[in-house]
């Protein structure tokens, strides 16, 4: 069955594991984490010395005591080491990192945790902060991440809170963070199950110093419904598990910080109390000053969307008339490309899955770049006048889906965005663009648009409606999509942009990206931007050294050499045969490293840098890379006898093992990959290796021969855990050599540091 959209996507939350030792009162064991396998029981680093935490004459604890803050639940300057919940040995703090995933992060304390009753206990972090602060260091993995939390309930059991009615958490922050609420109906294995709320950042990066979590002025309080936490099933939008069910059977509370590689985060969660909705409420589209306090995102009337925060939806809410209540159920507001149906498409620097029509899954690359980034290439070719492509958002989302005949229609619901008074836009582009709004019963030729000069460097700019071209106050009515289109007049032309933030009319600007890091600009050889050394493609004098010969192997395919064509000896090129194909399965994500860009099929760029073909896989599933034996004819794959090859060599690097699997089917059907006769290749523990394979190798799943001679594809794959990213690079293909008597072939060599800089 054909659909003209399919709308999926993943709420991003992560899991908790709390620490033990001995005494109970440190509220959970590593047999009884809330998930198992989301994270590891932090070893926690005090750096009183560190330059972030330095102790000052100014940071006196008692000082923030005079902090007036709602505090039932848990009272920080005050002293209080539990959290007020039913159990004594539940509701005390505990922290953790992502070292169990192999991940780098450290979650630094002020001050020496323990007192007389547990090392474990924070009570001296509490009283040195009047509240649970510490500073975050983001390691050098795919998506890092530290938190903290607190069990509600006795290990190994769960309570009900719905008599809470939510929580309100008084905190100081420099970044957004995401808490989380676990209970029995979340699936352990899984960190997008937990229902959850994002909470915003309070302070700029200017103050990375713990004193300043002691001014009040940076203090503020958020409280959001059990109804306002939720984890969206986007196959089975009734399967949506509610925080208000959660509640019924709780188990624990956490905040999760997220970052990039190198980043810094610091805050100090000073108070917790039972819902109060006379307090700021998250879930309103209104956030305004109380108190006398800033509010924590000053762009919050104005900015409709930023790449760097929650990333992945354009946030307004007057569009929400759905069943679906934070997130738009019915499609509206999130980012999709498009073209001129010739030969232009918009190309992504990580994988996308192509399973997904009209809508594309797009958080992977908002989250790459912190924005909407990619190259647009543009093919005119003589065959239409001008060659275009874009990226763009439904306003107001579809209607409820019809079918007719097998394929199944979502129709576009118009919206009025008139009182806007215009839209700001943040972005980056090697050429002019326009910023479009698509209008119900009007031609695209006549629909409102305002120019948009290319811009070096990431740039907002803000136009009322006056400035757009064929403006009728009457269309801004009926809006149903914005585009950010680009345009060419050439036969073919590649431009790079960004879009990172976009927002209502503001004369001062509408999004403030002020405390994030600037968001990841694409580069190209045409391109003026300045860039960190780190995301630029190496030269040819980075080629692989081969110290140990590994290219006499590799005579179907050597990465190094440059080649992008498997000589498969009956493969045909110009039907998708031997060339790379990239894949995912389950929820996986795959990464190609920064400052490459994967071109439907085009690796050249992937392989220059890589000296082969490389990604990260990442998030809970299986990914990696194919080729066809033969190509394709009327949409089925070839098969081809490849006995005579006596079996098959590969010269990899891997940090988990490496499968590699064939295929005897007319199609690569890549959620079918694992079950597939495979040959597994072991981890090559930081070096590149080489590994021969004889064909009585290659076994069926119940350890049968398997008849070679109607091949179609042959699949590589690596597996990642929840939270884990599992690099992996091919580097030579080569049919059957016996190496057990070449120990120059037996060798290996290091694995270079940017060949993963992912």
């Amino acid at each position: 069955m054909k659909r003209t959209v399919k709308i999926l996507s993943s709420v991003f939350a992560l899991g908790l594991v709390a620490c033990s030792s001995g005494d109970k009162t440190t509220g959970v064991t590593e047999e009884d984490n809330a998930i198992a396998d989301g994270g590891s029981c932090s070893s926690v680093v005090t750096e009183s010395s560190s330059s972030a935490l330095q102790s000052s004459s100014s940071m006196v604890p008692s000082s923030s005591s005079a902090i007036v803050v709602p505090a039932d639940l848990w009272d920080g300057p005050a002293g209080m080491s539990k959290i007020n919940t039913k159990s004594d040995e539940s509701g005390y703090w505990y922290t953790w990192e992502d070292n169990v995933d192999g991940g780098t992060s450290r979650l630094i304390l002020p001050v020496e945790v323990g007192n007389e009753y547990s090392l474990d206990l924070l009570d001296p972090v509490i009283d040195y902060c009047g509240g649970l602060c510490a500073e975050i260091v983001f390691g050098n993995t795919s998506s890092p991440y530290a938190g903290v939390g607190f069990r509600v309930a006795d290990e190994g059991k769960t309570e009900d809170i719905t008599d809470w009615g939510g929580i309100c958490v008084t905190y100081s922050s420099n970044t957004n963070f995401i808490m989380n609420l676990s209970s029995e109906y979340d699936n352990e294995a899984y960190f997008r199950s937990m229902p959850h709320v994002v909470l915003p950042h309070s302070m700029g990066a200017s103050a990375p110093v713990i004193d300043k979590f002691m001014d009040s002025s940076t203090v503020v309080t958020w409280c959001a419904s059990w109804h306002d936490f939720f984890t969206y099933d986007w196959d089975n939008p009734s399967d949506t598990l509610w925080g208000d069910v959660a509640a019924k059977k709780a188990r624990a509370i956490s905040f999760v910080f997220k970052g990039k590689a190198g980043e810094q985060a610091i805050f100090n969660i000073k108070a917790l109390s039972y819902y109060d909705e006379n307090l700021p409420q998250l879930n309103s589209p209104n956030m305004e000053q109380y108190n006398g306090l800033e509010v924590p995102n000053t762009d919050s009337l104005t900015c409709l969307w930023k790449g760097v925060d929650i990333g992945w939806v354009i946030e307004h809410y007057e569009f929400y008339e759905n069943d679906y209540h934070y997130g738009p159920g019915n499609g509206a507001g999130y980012w999709f490309s498009y073209d001129d149906n010739n030969a232009s498409r918009v190309k992504y620097p990580v994988y996308l899955s192509d399973d997904y029509y009209g809508i594309d899954m797009t958080d992977p690359v908002i989250e790459y770049c912190g924005g909407f980034c990619g190259t647009m290439d543009l093919v005119r070719d003589g065959s239409i006048d001008q060659a275009y492509a874009g990226i763009g958002f439904l306003v107001a989302g579809f209607e409820q889906e019809t079918c007719e005949n097998n394929t199944c229609y979502q129709n576009t619901i118009a919206g009025d965005i008139e009182k806007w008074g215009g839209l700001c836009i943040t972005y980056f582009s090697e050429k002019d663009a326009y910023l479009m709004l698509a209008v119900d019963g009007v031609e695209k030729s006549d629909f409102p648009s305002v120019h948009l000069p290319k811009s070096n460097n990431m740039t907002e700019r803000c136009f009322a409606w006056k400035d757009f071209d064929n403006m009728d106050l009457n269309r801004l009515k009926k809006v149903y999509v914005i585009d950010f289109e680009i345009r060419s007049d050439a036969d073919r032309e590649s431009v790079e942009f960004n879009v990172a933030a976009l927002g209502k009319y503001s004369t001062s600007g509408s999004c403030d990206l002020g405390f994030t890091s600037v968001p990841y600009i694409p580069k190209s050889s045409s391109s003026s931007v300045k860039v960190s050394s780190s995301s630029v493609v190496p030269t040819s004098s980075s080629n692989f050294d081969d110290k140990c010969g590994f290219s006499e192997l590799d005579d179907m395919w050597y990465g190094p050499s440059g080649e992008t064509f498997i000589n498969t000896g009956v493969a045909q090129k110009d039907n998708r045969g031997g060339t790379w194909i990239a894949y995912a399965g389950d929820s996986a994500n795959v990464l190609f490293p920064k400052g490459t860009v994967y071109m439907n099929g085009d690796f050249s760029s992937v392989i220059d840098y890589c000296q082969g073909v490389c990604a990260l896989v990442e998030d809970n599933g299986y990914g990696g890379f194919a080729f066809n034996i033969v190509g394709e004819k009327d949409g089925a794959l070839q098969k081809a006898d490849i006995t005579d090859w006596d079996g098959f060599c590969v010269t990899y690097y891997s940090d988990f093992d490496l499968h590699v699997a064939f295929n005897s089917s007319e199609t690569n059907e890549y959620s079918k990959v694992t079950s597939l006769p495979q040959v597994t290749l072991p981890q090559t523990l930081g070096q590149v290796s080489a590994s021969c394979m004889s064909w009585t190798q290659v076994k069926t799943k119940l350890g049968d021969q398997v008849d070679l001679s109607k091949v179609s594809s042959i699949l590589f794959y690596v597996y990642s855990k929840s939270y884990s990213a599992a690099r992996m690079n091919i580097l030579g293909l080569g049919k059957y050599h016996d190496i057990t008597n070449s120990p120059k072939l037996k060798c290996s060599e290091p694995q270079r540091d940017w060949q993963l800089d992912f």
